[in-house]
């Protein structure tokens, strides 16, 4: 009787155990809402100092819930991101810094081989900001990232896109504005394909977006890429981005938002864009009108109409942050 009572008090220990949260643990549970992600953790506390952090970035994902914040530290992570969750913010470890300029630290690095994309948006209101989307070189690649027609409000930012099949695959719909500023593409063209080798590609409809601040190198088709496929694609402006055909080093690349011309561009390396798009050349100033952050409460009457007014760069959406 007292070895089958013991046994019993260890099984009830046992059970307790398995709910039991460690002490000050943030790391795999929300802590004012942000979950934190580490492959490389020391002592089972991250980079940012957090207890047992999550080790993938589709596992802090899967696990967030609307309007939580994702952290990632540095690192390389080998995985396919599915962003299934509107009104997202997910933070690489770069976030807020020009991916167009020097002066950034190690990267969160994200790679994988995925035909729809390694990184893939498909809900409203999602922020990404401040990675390296890394392709496999001489290997057939699908874009570095995905973002879904079906919706809209997307912040992409500060991120460097490389080796990929294509860098971006844009859609939007329209609804909420979209925003592509700040980004790095260089030598996007792993894919034997006429979508493949340009930094931007869209033909599955995008509407209400602004490109804008971006740098564009070492591409073998455009820059920035429309297909008139029949979808849908209005209310696009191209500004004040930088092409050019061969790669340079971050240190001696140009500052964002430079009201000069791309420099280097020659044919197929240009911005290009299918008729009926509202384009603006590298040389245009840019402006700097009041833009929202992407809800619908917050969106001025001008952006909640369906009238073909362009969206504009907000200076608080695309600059450094304070």
């Amino acid at each position: 009787m007292k070895r089958r009572g013991a046994v019993l008090l260890f099984a009830v220990v046992a059970a307790v155990g398995l709910y039991m949260v460690p002490a000050g643990a943030t790391g795999r549970h929300h802590h004012d809402g942000v979950l934190v992600v580490d492959n490389q953790p020391r002592h089972h506390r991250s980079c940012l100092g957090t207890r047992d952090p999550f080790d993938t970035i589709q596992g802090a994902v899967n696990a967030a819930g609307s309007g939580d914040t994702i952290r990632v530290c540095p690192g390389t992570y080998t995985e396919t991101v599915k962003v299934q969750k509107p009104d997202l913010t997910i933070l690489g470890a770069n976030a807020g810094r020009y991916a167009t300029a020097h002066g950034r630290g190690r990267e969160s690095i994200v790679t994988n081989i995925d035909a729809k994309g390694t990184v893939q948006l498909l809900e409203d209101d999602i922020t990404w900001d401040g990675f390296t989307i890394r392709g496999v070189p001489k290997v057939q690649n699908g874009p570095g990232m995905y973002t879904s027609p079906t919706h809209s409000g997307y912040l992409v930012r500060d991120t460097i896109f490389l080796d990929n099949g294509f860098g971006l695959h844009l859609g939007s719909n329209g609804k909420h504005p979209t925003l592509v500023c700040r980004n790095r593409f260089t030598a996007n063209n792993e894919f034997e394909d006429p979508a493949g080798a340009n930094g931007i590609y869209s033909d599955e409809g995008a509407q209400q977006v602004l490109i804008t601040s971006n740098l564009f190198e070492g591409h073998n088709g455009a820059a920035v890429f429309f297909a008139d496929k029949g979808k849908l694609q209005r209310d696009v402006l191209i500004e004040s981005n930088k092409s050019s055909t061969t790669c340079h080093s971050r240190r001696s690349s140009t500052a964002p938002g430079s009201a000069s011309p791309p420099t280097g561009s020659r044919p197929g390396s240009a911005m290009s864009s299918s008729r009926g798009l509202r384009r603006r050349s590298s040389s245009a100033p840019a402006t700097t009108t009041s833009w929202s952050r992407r809800t619908r409460s917050s969106r001025p009457a001008a952006m909640a109409s369906t009238s073909p007014t362009p969206v504009r760069e907000a200076p608080g959406q695309c600059h450094p942050r304070t």
